[in-house]
């Protein structure tokens, strides 16, 4: 039996002369004794260290390589572990050969020990030619399987190392095919997930941070606590503590800020030219490292809230959106005020509520933020890692809200007819469904067939009989424990008079929508016209886009739908149904307004309005609406003039963009094929800028005279409108698909046509 070792030293080899073995070892030895697994795993650490020092200073790389080296050992006996024994020179079998490797931080592959053991293993026998070669395939067998499992655990670090570098690879964030910008998605150590967005083609920077709690989490004690902490930490931060700092940054390199907070987040945005953007990127990130929420700042934004709050009174948004939350369940988290005011904030513990709302909910792990810029992704990550680190991360779980602002089959909340006064002279009627499902369900089937306003649609039924003006459906509130849908119409005298016309419309559509369920070809059709926008998205504002991005991540952790593309929904006809049910007479809330209604006395339009609301003074009555009008709106037949949405033929499928053949100034044209242009001039000019397969034209009838009477011009302005509303019924499905046509019969008779060029 014969012992061989090799010393290896970076790399070189010797080759030692054989000793006699004498059936005991050396305590070195004995150290080399294990199993080649745990053999193996000690490589893979080093592996890693040697990974890991690539990402340190050159030098303490270089200081690896005088390690202690790494010794081969080969050693001839029974099995690992077991007493060695003598056995006669000729009668060693291959399957005593057992190879030991110990690391100690070389450098040198596995490759390289194989060939060093292979070349090394000198085992003299009687055996035949044939023994040997079969002995010398089971080492290479054995070598093969030592460097199959060290390739094992380098993935295993691989991945961990990707990991530990915070890139998110398990899907591409899908974007519009027009989109040339870069996209990466990753989470920093401390949990903070970003959206970093390469743009070389943009001229200015933004950066969104979106923490997850908003007016739902205020006290009731102190309303308006999140929007005023919003304002509170724009007053200076340890790092840097000037009042407005981030407003002069943003100032001085031509940029500006905003923020905003609603129900769940509270956003906060910038945006300035691309060399400012990681110091004001670290600016804004200050607020969540550590703020200053200074005494002496205070009252100063107190009265900037009290201001913004103010000017709600200027417009009918804020009453009517007040209106709603003060007729819901006064648990509920959307009934309270979520402005705030001197009333609500003026206290002695102001700056201790601040701190307490500020340490519950501004964690790492709550924060989502989108950053565009000109850098390049790798740029971008380094300056995300480098920053954002250094938010703490307390771990904080996201508000959850479970009372029901206006619960199913509760008449003190649901089934009312609320009648006020707006701000504006305008008559108008808004019908609110409360669907309380979680998760911010797609409410886009619904709300698309409600508003639509082409052939045999609710808006045409009622405008062509003096109803209503306009008529819109869509998401009012959403949260994560409901949505709010809403239609809304303005109304003419008649309808203000008689509005429960309106109502039996509408139930009478929703008739139509149950009897013949979900239409599957009209929800694809919806899909494929989102698609189709979503394809050939234009560039959005980088701060606007920044803001979506971030609130959007908020709600999802899938990167696939940090953009909300359409080809991520699919149908599910029970969940539709089901959101088809919260749509009935007894979920319905009125809030009718006009100015024509009074507090002093009931008039032909309504009763007398005897409450104000409590924050923007709105007279109004809230009554109960009659049983007998929700058995009869229960038993409306289906209106054969109210249908759902034909197919639309208007919807492109060549998107092909022709080869450039322009110039570029436009070309006047002689001739078009087919088409007799002798008394007409037309000029064409082909983009090469924007790359998409849409077209724009215009076309001027005639001059009109170079000063206009005012009486002319009021008639002109009266002819574009009639002539729009009289070709708006058969244009509606081509404006779904982005078509659009205006008319302007001001200094010329002006008609303009854009869209897709299929």
């Amino acid at each position: 039996m014969k012992f061989i070792s090799v010393d290896r030293n970076h790399g070189g080899r010797q080759k030692v002369a054989p000793a006699p073995v004498t059936g005991e070892l050396t305590p070195s030895d004995h150290q080399l004794q294990g199993d080649i697994v745990d053999t193996t795993k000690s490589d893979r650490a080093t592996k890693s260290d040697t990974t890991k020092s690539d990402h340190t200073t050159k030098s303490d790389t270089t200081a690896s390589h005088h390690q202690p080296q790494e010794k081969v050992v080969v050693r001839v006996g029974p099995e690992v572990g077991s007493e060695l024994r003598q056995q006669p020179e000729g009668n060693i079998h291959p399957s005593a050969v057992t190879v030991m490797v110990k690391s100690s931080g070389s450098n040198q592959s596995f490759d390289d020990v194989g060939d060093e053991i292979e070349g090394n293993i000198m085992v003299e026998t009687a055996s035949t030619s044939k023994e040997k070669r079969v002995r010398s395939g089971r080492n290479r067998l054995a070598v093969v399987l030592v460097i199959l499992v060290v390739l094992l655990g380098l993935i295993i670090v691989l991945c961990v190392t990707v990991r530990a570098k915070t890139v998110l690879p398990v899907y591409q964030i899908i974007v519009p095919q027009t989109d040339l910008r870069e996209y990466r998605c990753i989470e920093v150590k401390n949990r903070l997930r970003a959206t970093l967005v390469s743009d070389n083609a943009t001229s200015t920077a933004s950066t969104s941070f979106n923490v997850a709690v908003g007016s739902s989490s205020n006290p009731r004690d102190v309303l308006g606590l999140a929007h005023y902490l919003e304002h509170m930490l724009f007053m200076g931060t340890e790092k840097f503590p000037q009042e407005n700092y981030a407003d002069k940054y943003a100032s001085d390199n031509d940029g500006w800020l905003n923020a905003w907070t609603d129900m769940s987040d509270t956003n906060y945005f910038f945006e300035v030219e691309n060399s400012a953007l990681k110091g004001m990127t670290d600016v804004f990130a200050q607020f969540f490292i550590k703020p200053l929420i200074r005494k002496e700042s205070l009252e100063r934004e107190m009265m900037a809230v009290q201001s913004e709050y103010m000017r709600g009174f200027s417009n009918d948004f804020w009453p009517e959106y007040q209106l709603f939350s003060s007729t819901a369940n006064p648990r509920s988290p959307f009934s309270r005020f979520s402005t705030g005011s001197i009333s609500t904030l003026n206290r002695s513990d102001i700056q201790e509520k601040l701190w307490d709302f500020y340490d519950q909910y501004y964690s790492a792990n709550l924060i989502t933020v989108a950053i565009i810029g000109n850098e390049t992704l790798d740029t971008l990550q380094e300056w995300a890692e480098e920053i954002f680190s250094a938010i703490p991360n307390k771990d904080k779980v996201k508000p959850v809200f479970n009372i029901l602002p206006f619960p199913w089959g509760d008449k003190k909340y649901i089934g009312r007819r609320v009648y006020y006064q707006p701000k504006s002279d305008k008559d108008s009627i808004k019908l609110i469904f409360p669907v309380n499902i979680r998760g911010y369900p797609d409410l886009r089937y619904v709300t698309y067939i409600l508003a639509y306003e082409g052939k045999g649609s609710l808006f045409q039924y009622l405008s062509t009989r003096g109803y209503v003006t306009s008529l819109l459906a869509d998401v009012q509130v959403e949260a994560e424990n409901f949505v709010l849908v809403g239609v809304y119409c303005d109304l003419t005298e008649k309808g203000l008079k008689d509005p429960n016309v309106i109502v039996e419309a509408l139930f009478k559509l929703l008739k139509t929508m149950r009897d013949d369920g979900i239409d599957e070809r009209l929800w694809m059709e919806i899909k494929e016209i989102d698609e189709l926008k979503f394809r050939f998205k234009e560039k959005e504002d980088p701060a606007a886009y920044a803001s979506t991005i971030s609130a959007r991540m908020a709600r999802v952790t899938d990167p696939r739908d940090y953009l909300n593309p359409p080809s991520r929904r699919s149908l599910n006809i029970s969940r539709e149904e089901e959101i088809l049910s919260f749509l009935t007479p007894e979920n319905l809330n009125m809030y009718i307004g006009s100015l024509k209604l009074s507090a002093e006395e009931k008039t032909e339009y309504g009763p007398q309005l005897t409450k104000v609301e409590k924050w923007y003074s709105t007279p109004y009555k809230n009554i109960a609406i009659l049983d007998s009008d929700i058995a009869n709106w229960w038993a409306v037949d289906p209106e054969p003039e109210i249908t759902l949405p034909e197919p639309n033929q208007f919807i492109p499928h060549n998107f092909t963009i022709l080869e450039f053949e322009g110039g570029e100034l436009p070309v006047k044209l002689t001739n078009v094929s087919g088409v007799d242009i002798s008394d007409v001039t037309v000029w064409w000019y082909q983009d090469s800028e924007f790359n998409q397969p849409k077209i724009s034209m215009q076309c001027y009838l005639q001059p009109a005279p170079k000063t206009f009477t005012i009486q002319e011009q009021l008639l002109n302005e009266m002819l574009s409108s009639i002539y729009l509303q009289a070709v708006a019924e058969n244009l509606y499905p081509a404006n779904s698909v982005d078509y659009s046509l205006n008319a302007d019969f001001q200094r010329y008779w002006i008609i303009e046509l854009a869209g897709f060029s299929d």
